[in-house]
């Protein structure tokens, strides 16, 4: 029972991350735009600049720097992006990407609202620099049932909780850490 709740639980988290992290990116098809472009490099600072923190996929993130270059952070991976702000859209540049994908954003206080050309909308919030759960916050688990690494019988995915309160979920294409407290009949899980 907790093998299959585990692996459950692993395949759901890497699936989420990738889908997140993939849709985010916006389409490379928009066509230019004949509006005036502001650098995040310019005067005037994008209202864009700072991190923003996924509301339907935990642990992932965008961070905007005042220089016009920013990341899409997730647990495991981070994918470092060049930006312009014109006003309503995002245009991203990646290294080694033949062409430039654009999206459309709204900022609504601490909120933004990223929305790619096949009309997907993702919602990220504001944060205030709080370091999340890392090994250093974690809580030693010597004594849990969970303890050592599961494979799934599914697909390739495998989740370790280790002694010290961390772990690892593994798929072929992600790696996630977390830290977990195991309560006995539930278990709690920080990403």
């Amino acid at each position: 029972m907790k093998k299959t709740i585990i692996t459950s639980i692993a395949v759901s988290l890497c699936a989420l991350t990738a889908v997140f992290c993939f849709t985010a990116c916006g389409n490379a098809n928009n066509s230019s735009s004949n509006t005036k472009t502001t650098s995040a490099t310019e005067e005037a600072k994008s209202s864009l600049v700072g991190t923003w923190e996924s509301v339907e996929a935990a642990g992932t993130s965008y961070t905007f720097n005042e220089d016009g270059t920013g990341a899409i952070n997730g647990v495991g991976y981070s994918t470092p992006f060049k930006y312009t702000d014109n006003g309503s859209t995002i245009e991203f540049t990646y290294d080694g990407a033949a062409a430039g994908m654009k999206s459309d954003y709204k900022i609504e206080g601490d909120t933004l609202s990223i929305t790619n050309d096949d009309s997907n909308t993702l919602t990220y919030k504001k944060t205030d620099g709080t370091p999340k759960a890392t090994e250093s916050t974690a809580k030693a688990q010597p004594d849990s049932a969970l303890l050592g690494t599961w494979q799934s019988d599914e697909d390739d995915a495998a989740i370790t909780f280790n002694e010290d309160g961390t772990g690892t979920i593994k798929s072929k294409a992600t790696e996630t850490t977390f830290t977990f407290e195991d309560k006995g009949s539930t278990v709690d899980v920080n990403i």
